[in-house]
C-alpha cells in the first residue's frame, strides 16, 4: 500500500495568497488612478463609460470601500484592461521608490 504525503495533497506551495480587504482596496485605488491617467479620463468620464456613479468611483479611488465583482468587470472593460491588473499589487517606481 502506498501512502501519499497528506500535506502535498492539500497545499503544494503554489497557491496564490488571498488579498485582505485593505490590500484589495489599496491596490485597486492605486491602479484605478494609474489607468485613468493612462486613458486620459476623469472619474466622470469613466462613470459614463461603465455605468457607475462618480461618487462610487470616488470611494473606490480613495480606498474607502471594496469594489464589487460586477463593478470591477465594468470598470476594467471601460478602461481596456483586465480585472486582475486592477487588483494587482502596484509595482514600485525604480526612479523614486514609490
Amino acid at each position: 500500500m502506498i501512502v501519499a504525503d497528506r500535506s502535498s495533497i492539500f497545499y503544494n506551495g503554489n497557491m496564490p495568497k488571498m488579498l485582505t480587504d485593505d490590500e484589495a482596496k489599496s491596490y485597486f485605488a492605486h491602479n484605478l488612478k494609474v489607468y485613468l491617467a493612462k486613458a486620459n479620463l476623469t472619474r466622470a468620464d469613466l462613470a459614463r463609460l461603465c455605468g457607475e456613479s462618480d461618487q462610487r468611483l470616488y470611494l473606490y479611488a480613495n480606498a474607502k470601500c471594496l469594489v464589487t465583482g460586477g463593478a470591477l468587470l465594468r470598470i476594467s472593460s471601460a478602461l481596456g484592461t483586465s480585472a486582475d491588473k486592477l487588483l494587482a499589487k502596484p509595482r514600485k517606481n525604480l526612479k523614486n521608490g514609490t
